[in-house]
């Protein structure tokens, strides 16, 4: 199991959410995750939950 499928569960993310960057920094004391929608434009996302 890879970091970002690490992550993925750590978060209780299901598909089609993921984790897909994970960057941890020593010095800033930071984590960033980068989380992303599998299959789907913005646009097209934007629209099944705005409708």
């Amino acid at each position: 199991m890879d970091q970002n499928q690490l992550f993925t569960l750590a978060l209780g993310l299901v598909p089609p959410w993921m984790v897909d960057d994970v960057t941890f920094k020593v010095e800033e004391k930071r984590l960033d995750l980068h989380v992303t929608l599998i299959g789907y434009s913005p646009c097209l996302y934007f629209r099944m939950v705005s409708a």
